[in-house]
């Protein structure tokens, strides 16, 4: 039986479910209490990072403005945090009344440094935060619109430069079709005409001569053979006889000397004998008396003997005379037979001789003579060769260069079209292979002739060898018959026949030009048009002088002319060279040189040793943080190119007009370089920001050649030690460059500003009007080569006189002023005389003040600005119309002369100008560009309309009526009222663009000019726009790759900070830029058992990555 109660059902239950619910809640307590103290934890540790990265190094921000953490050990930076992390924390605090709620404990603090300025991306985003705040976008527009406005005017500069090299191949094309026109005419014309009568040809001449020669040679010879067989008895009679002789001769001698020496003998015992009977007669002592009796009876006894040998001696020597002399007379015969022959046979020999030297030379003249006319073949073929590619070259280019100008609407290009179309007209297209074959063909025929010719010289010189071996035998059977040599005559002059027989049958298709076949040997026809004038016939002169033989009497004013032209490339010459290794005394004084300092620092600066990289710190974390990834916080976009001004200067001294010279080379530099920063404008100002940011921040931050006293203009700092740099000034030049040596970065930063300047400079000279005239004028005067050298010269003399400016202008730069980016009249310093100075007499001491004083007048009178364009574009314009008509007159100028009866000297007396200018009255004024383009259709029309009447004028008419007319435009142009209004205006926008930038002044200057981006606008910018040498040292910066400039850049901090510290231990590699942060910390739960919180580490883990 069960009890059945109801009491406390409730509290049972409840009881059950409290036993769920309050574990429950203590679980969830200590899971929030975790999550609470998790986020309390982070908060605490991104603090203290904040705190460390408050600790940056002071002397790098005053110095440089960047913030980096100060270098520290990691084990301090670590003990650092935790005692932050630990205050943030509140660990070991106390206070009455108040609970720790999570009572932490931090096991471990683990710190990883990265990202240092010696990484690229690291210091170029660096920079590029600093400058947004110093350099707005305003001021980087700026810069970006001046690009862009020197990007199109350095695409006409090329198009000049372009057309300088199209008229040096037009002047090498002229001047070889000059040299084949004259080397037809009065070189191979010349091909065997005797020089003594015309009836006469070479050939003949010499053939005569040899038949001559050689008919009295054989007469010489055919004596002399007579002659062998009696000299040949009379030398076999002498050998005969001649031991006999000999040994006759041999016992007389020996005979005589027997006699002689009993003789001999027999004197001396007389004169003994004499001299004892002296002394005998003398002598009284009896004893000495006896003596000398005994004496004299033994020498008299001595001389009976002697006397009785001496007989016998004489008898021998009879016997032996008598011998001799009956051989001598025999063998004298003999002899007197050849004394009496073989002069003669010597002599009939050496005339033989002579004879055969005479054949020699004769036929070595006519050989002469062929072989000059194959190298003249030889010659032409080689021009002819060379002026097919040139004329495909030429063709290329021009087209090239006639597409471009018709892209473009300028000044330039217009003036260069025109021109080109004119000059192209006098250009002499056709293929000259019928002219070649023809050559090739005479070269054949004397290539056999002279074979011929040559063979019969070798049987001559084999001849002439023979002659002299029996000339030599002869003379040896006269000196020495007794010899054995024998003289056997010479037989050998049938094969000579032989040789001249076969010489005459060879050649018997050579005869006078007029009596040889066609097929056989003829001269190609050739006219060249238009017909040379008397300066390309000195130049064919003088290159032919110098190419063969010296046989022209060359003009004396062409031989001046020629002397004045080599004058001034030696002036131009010794120019640049001292451009180029001009060195301010100052300069060489102050250099600093990077090979002074010590090995381990300057193999420790950052662009040497390389960038100390991050990548090892970021698998570290990787690690840590157990991602696959890290993400990095930085930009790695570079511009990675070569910098095309980092190289060799060539061309120094080379002053060709006519080829490659120094400012050939430079252009070419300067355009590869304008190639680099046109790739780079490509992309926009937003992908280039950071790049034009990191610029503002080098020529903000380091010195240059103009900072002198240690002043920087627009210092990022302030009260900065300048001083103690280790550079004195170069700084940005070595970023540029980076070359050890100071005055080696400012000298290639000078040569670089020179070439940047060269092209503008070009621009203005090629078309100011004033300036072209001076130098066509100096060119006419000093120019003696073909109907294109005065083209060459002028231009050489153009961009001679650009490239002496830009060096004045560079001089100017580097001495704080500034200069227009295209000059003008007034802006203009050097008259062409200075091409005749020397560079130090130029850079006189007050240059500097005179050229800044008159930049600013030219600048503040955009006045003239605007007038000077205005007649560059009707100048352009009138020259562009008028060139057809020009070429035409130079191609037909005799036929005209013959017309109108008058030379070209009388026609402007002949025909009266009748010229109205009307028609401008309809121009529009509304902006530049519309006037230019209404004046463009106003004058075509006009032109057209008087086309037939200016066809009947002659040169000098059509040149009056031209300059008459450009006259008129001009004064109908600003003498109206439009334009003066129109002035007013641009005058006003442009003095805005001066005061106060391109940005402030762009919009409403545009309007006033026309297209935006067109070529006037750009002109007429450009002559306003005033820049100094730090906006050339900006524009030169772009050229260099961003990881070359980041590690200059990591260089200068580098010895900057070692030499401000006095620390040389410093490295740019120490400053980091990012700090990561992980830390293990437990805290106190209340309910749940510590380890399941913990996985081999702290309770809670927390991370922080932060930086600058």
């Amino acid at each position: 039986m069960f009890l059945k109660r109801s009491r406390g059902s409730i509290t049972v239950f409840i009881c059950i479910v409290m036993s769920v619910l309050i574990p429950l809640c203590c679980i969830l307590t200590d899971i929030a209490r975790y999550s609470m103290a998790e986020k309390q934890a982070e908060n605490a540790l991104r603090l203290s990072v904040e705190s460390v990265l408050a600790a940056y190094d002071r002397q790098l921000k005053e110095q440089y403005g960047l913030f980096a953490l100060y270098p520290r050990e990691k084990e301090a930076i670590e003990n650092e945090i935790y005692e932050l992390l630990s205050r943030n924390l509140n660990i070991g605090a106390a206070a009455d009344g108040v609970s720790d709620l999570y009572d932490f404990k931090i096991r471990n603090v683990e710190v990883i440094t990265f990202y240092n300025l010696t990484e690229p991306q690291v210091l170029k985003q660096q920079i590029a935060e600093f400058m947004k705040y110093r350099a707005p976008i305003q001021a980087v527009q700026e810069i970006y619109e001046k690009l862009k406005i020197m990007k199109g005017l350095m695409k006409e500069a090329d198009m000049v430069e372009k057309k300088i090299e199209v008229e040096k191949l037009m002047n090498d094309i002229r001047s070889s079709l000059v040299n084949l026109y004259f080397m037809l005419e009065e070189q191979l014309i010349k091909f065997n005409d005797g020089p003594v009568t015309p009836q006469k040809t070479i050939k003949d001449l010499m053939f005569d001569k040899v038949d001559s020669y050689w008919e009295s040679g054989c007469k010489n010879i055919e004596n002399a053979n007579k002659e062998v067989e009696p000299i040949k008895e009379a030398q076999d009679g002498y050998i005969k006889i001649y031991p006999d002789y000999e040994r006759a001769k041999n016992e007389k001698d020996a005979a005589v000397k027997r006699l002689e020496s009993i003789e001999s003998s027999i004197s001396r015992k007389e004169n003994e004998l004499s001299r004892l009977e002296s002394e005998l007669a003398e002598a009284t002592d009896e004893n000495r008396v006896n003596s000398l009796q005994s004496r004299i009876t033994g020498i008299e006894k001595d001389i009976e003997k002697l006397e009785e040998e001496y007989s016998k001696a004489y008898d021998e020597y009879s016997k032996a005379y008598d011998r001799f002399s009956a051989l001598e007379e025999e063998i004298t015969k003999y002899k007197n037979v050849l004394d009496q022959k073989l002069p003669q046979v010597i002599n009939d020999l050496n005339q033989a001789i002579t004879s055969n030297k005479n054949m020699v030379s004769s036929l070595q003249y006519l050989l002469n003579h062929l072989s000059t006319h194959k190298e003249y073949h030889k010659e032409l073929i080689s021009i002819i060769d060379q002026l097919g590619p040139k004329l495909t070259e030429l063709d290329k280019k021009s087209s090239e260069i006639l597409k471009e100008a018709n892209d473009n609407d300028g000044i330039v290009a217009d003036k260069v079209g025109g021109e080109l179309d004119k000059q192209l007209q006098l250009v002499q297209k056709e293929t000259f292979d019928e002219i070649r074959s023809k050559l090739s063909s005479n070269v054949d025929w004397l290539d056999k002739w002279i074979e011929a010719v040559a063979l019969c010289i070798e049987a001559f010189e084999e001849c002439g060898s023979n002659l002299e071996k029996a000339l030599e035998q002869a003379e040896k059977v006269h000196r020495e018959p007794q010899k054995g040599t024998r003289f056997d005559g010479f037989k050998e002059y049938t094969s000579v026949t032989s040789a001249i027989e076969t010489m005459k049958t060879n050649t018997s298709s050579l005869k006078a030009l007029k009596d040889m076949e066609e097929w056989v040997y003829s001269i190609p026809s050739f006219e060249l048009s238009p017909k040379a004038n008397s300066n390309e016939y000195n130049a064919f002169k003088i290159w032919f002088n110098q190419k063969f033989s010296n046989i022209y009497e060359v003009d004396e004013p062409a031989k001046e002319n020629d002397k004045k032209l080599k004058q001034l490339k030696e002036s131009i010459k010794a120019f640049t060279e001292d451009a180029v290794n001009k060195k301010e005394d100052n300069e060489k004084s102050e250099s600093k040189n990077l090979n002074d300092i010590e090995d381990e620092i300057r193999r420790n600066l950052p662009s040497r040793n390389g960038s100390e990289s991050s990548d090892s710190a970021i698998e570290d974390i990787k690690r840590l943080i157990g991602q696959s990834q890290a993400n990095r916080p930085v930009n790695e976009s570079f511009y990675n190119g070569q910098n095309p001004l980092d190289g060799a200067i060539e061309g120094v001294g080379q002053v060709d007009e006519k080829g490659k010279n120094f400012f050939s080379f430079q252009f070419e530099r300067i355009k590869s370089f304008f190639n680099t920063i046109g790739n780079i404008l490509a992309n926009g100002l937003e992908s280039m920001a950071e790049s034009l940011y990191m610029n503002e921040y080098i020529v903000s931050a380091f010195k240059c050649a103009t900072s002198f006293d240690n002043k920087i203009e627009h210092d990022i700092g302030w009260n900065r030690p300048l001083d103690k740099t280790y550079f004195n000034r170069g700084e940005v030049e070595y970023i540029i460059f980076g070359k050890d040596d100071e005055a080696s970065n400012i000298n290639l930063s000078r040569l670089s500003v020179f070439a940047i300047r060269l092209p503008f400079n070009l621009m203005h000279v090629y078309t100011d009007p004033d300036k072209n005239a001076a130098a066509l004028s100096l060119a006419t005067t000093i120019a003696g080569w073909t109907i294109f050298g005065v083209p060459v010269v002028h231009n050489f003399l153009l961009i001679s006189w650009a490239g002496l400016e830009s060096y004045v202008d560079t001089e100017i730069l580097l001495n704080n002023g500034r200069v227009p980016l295209i000059k003008t009249s007034l802006s203009w310093i050097l008259g062409i005389e200075s091409l005749y100075k020397k560079l130090k007499d130029i850079l006189v001491n007050d240059v500097k003040e005179y050229a800044q004083e008159k930049f600013d007048s030219a600048v503040n009178n955009v006045f003239s600005t605007v007038e000077e364009t205005v007649t560059s574009i009707v100048d352009t314009q009138i020259d562009k119309l008028f060139a057809p008509l020009e070429a035409k007159i130079l191609e037909v100028a005799e036929s005209i002369t013959a017309a109108t009866g008058n030379s070209t000297g009388n026609t402007e007396d002949s025909v009266s100008l009748n010229i109205n200018v009307d028609f401008l009255a309809s121009l529009d004024y509304s902006s530049l560009e519309s006037l230019k383009q209404s004046l463009e259709s106003r004058l075509s029309q006009y032109v057209n309309s008087t086309v037939e009447e200016l066809k009947t004028y002659g040169q000098e008419k059509l040149e009056q009526y031209k300059s008459s007319l450009k006259a008129k435009v001009k004064s109908a142009i600003f003498g109206s009222s439009h334009f003066k209004e129109l002035k007013e205006k641009i005058s006003k926008e442009g003095s805005n663009l001066i005061n106060k930038g391109i940005n402030a002044a762009a919009d409403a200057i545009d309007g006033l000019l026309g297209n935006a981006e067109g070529s006037l606008s750009n002109n007429i910018k450009g002559k306003l726009i005033m820049m100094d040498y730090v906006d050339y040292l900006r524009l030169m910066l772009l050229a260099v790759p961003d990881k070359t400039k980041t590690a200059r850049i990591a260089d200068l901090m580098q010895l900057n900070m070692q030499s401000i510290t006095g620390n040389k231990d410093i490295s740019v590699s120490q400053y980091k830029t990012y700090i990561f942060v992980r830390a293990e910390i437990d805290f106190n739960t209340w309910f749940l058992p510590e380890k399941l919180f913990k996985k081999d580490s702290g309770m809670i883990l927390v991370e922080w990555s932060q930086g600058y």
